[in-house]
């Protein structure tokens, strides 16, 4: 792993378990074993830091559900099918849900930068979706459906610390445990919009 890698993973680390706010970039140095001009040579900034990770795991969110909301097929499909893969990006790495937390909290201005990134590139698409929603959703009401998908793949993750650190799960437990709530969610999609 070069340093600038290590130099990432330390950082997610720390700001997974401060925050944004209350990390530091010399905390993030010490971490790693190097000086914190070479935190700052790589990174020039605490801010650019955390954008980097949060750039890179926004990106990949994004590429995985352009790719899935491309995928023509019934609504049902489409929703479990965007639902699993936002839970299956949460879960390859559990850190993500928090950061985006700790950014829509303290920082918001981080991540509306990407409105534009995720929406325009893929409007056509959207639109096309919600056209097909509100023709398929019996009552015609899709308001809070992207939210509901998003809530149901990303709330779980939110509970990991609190199992793990409070009730004593242990790591196959939690991995148990999301699978559960992975199915929960998917079965409840399935239920609620099959006949849509």
């Amino acid at each position: 792993m070069s340093i600038e890698d290590k130099i990432l993973a330390a950082a997610k680390e720390e700001f997974y378990r401060s925050g944004f706010d209350a990390s530091s970039t010399a905390k993030i140095a010490k971490s790693v074993g190097v000086t914190h001009a070479m935190v700052n040579y790589y990174y020039r900034t605490k801010e650019q830091l955390f954008l980097r990770i949060l750039d890179s795991h926004v990106e990949k969110a994004l590429a995985v559900l352009r790719k899935v909301m491309r995928e023509h097929g019934g609504i049902e499909k489409t929703l479990t099918k965007t639902a699993a893969a936002l839970f299956g990006l949460f879960n390859e790495d559990r850190y993500f849900p928090f950061l985006l937390l700790d950014a829509s909290r303290s920082h918001p201005e981080y991540l509306v930068r990407y409105r534009e990134r995720l929406y325009e590139p893929a409007k056509d698409v959207l639109d096309g979706h919600i056209e097909r929603l509100k023709e398929s959703v019996p009552d015609g009401n899709v308001t809070g459906l992207f939210e509901t998908v998003f809530s149901l793949s990303y709330t779980p993750f939110l509970h990991v610390p609190f199992l793990k650190n409070v009730a004593g799960y242990s790591e196959q437990q939690i991995d148990e445990y999301l699978q559960r709530r992975k199915e929960e969610m998917l079965t409840l999609l399935q239920k609620r919009y099959s006949n849509a």
